[in-house]
């Protein structure tokens, strides 16, 4: 399990903690706070944001700068291959586009007519195209090298627990409370109200171990960054009752479903000692 992984110190994985602590204040209580990127935002119409900007910054600095050069670390270490980014494109296309499928005949189906999205009619296109591009190449992409790529293997590497079901199960848990909590400042900043706390936190926790399954079980981060980056901006071109992360989630399990079946499918047939007339 996470053989591609070199582990760090604990000492390391605590100053990781507290950069990204401060990296998450300065985020949501400064550069959210600020004008200065404004004249960018609004020459671009909304296609680089202020979600991208952030994030960009937070790529050079946490992955770019402490990971790599730092630590030490490789591209590899942090779950980054580059013969994975194919099929991570393929399967996030696949699972919008299925999900633009499951939102019209929805909108069909309790509605009986379909229309284009609000979003994209009121917004403009650039402006939707940077919500999702927000996700991609900033938010989702720079936490899942975090939380998933980085955290949730070191833990693992780290915990001196003999069952490799229970290190894993605890390593989940562990990378998935982190970043959980984590997402606290972006909830005060944005003003929730303590009643709105609890399922919004819930709601980061229950997508946390969906990202954590995700890269076990494909064992490729470009997957896991993006469907984050689908749940974050679903971007859907029709507009519905239902929300468009259910369809984004729901694409999700069958599009996963089927890559899963087509890699049983493709593995050769496991041979037994006997079948060479070796003994156990």
């Amino acid at each position: 399990m996470f053989a591609h992984t070199r582990p760090v110190s604990w000492t390391f994985i605590a100053l990781f903690l507290v950069v990204q602590i401060v990296f998450s204040l300065v985020t949501n209580f400064v550069i959210f706070a600020s004008d200065v990127f404004d004249p960018i935002i609004k020459a671009t119409q909304g296609l680089i944001n202020i979600t991208l900007i952030a994030n960009l910054i937070g790529l050079v600095l946490i992955p770019g700068i402490l990971f790599l050069l730092v630590a030490r670390l490789r591209p590899a270490n942090l779950g980054l291959l580059p013969e994975k980014v194919g099929s991570g494109v393929l399967v996030t296309l696949l699972i919008w586009g299925l999900a633009q499928v499951f939102g019209l005949i929805a909108a069909l189906t309790l509605t009986g007519e379909a229309q284009i999205s609000s979003h994209w009619s009121q917004s403009g296109t650039p402006f939707v195209l940077g919500l999702l591009a927000g996700q991609l190449f900033g938010n989702a992409l720079l936490e899942e090298i975090e939380f998933r790529g980085f955290l949730l293997p070191q833990l693992y590497h780290r915990l001196r627990i003999d069952d490799r079901r229970r290190k894993l199960a605890l390593a989940i848990l562990l990378s998935t409370l982190i970043f959980t909590l984590l997402h606290l400042p972006n909830r005060i900043a944005m003003g929730y109200s303590v009643a709105e706390f609890a399922p919004s936190l819930a709601f980061a926790a229950l997508f946390g171990f969906v990202f954590c399954a995700i890269y076990i079980s494909t064992g490729n981060l470009f997957i896991a960054t993006g469907v984050h980056a689908l749940v974050n901006a679903p971007t859907m071109l029709v507009d519905g009752t239902i929300p468009g992360v259910a369809f984004i989630v729901l694409a999700s399990i069958v599009v996963l479903a089927l890559s899963a079946a087509v890699r049983r499918a493709s593995r050769p047939p496991s041979v037994s000692p006997q079948t060479f007339g070796i003994d156990g």
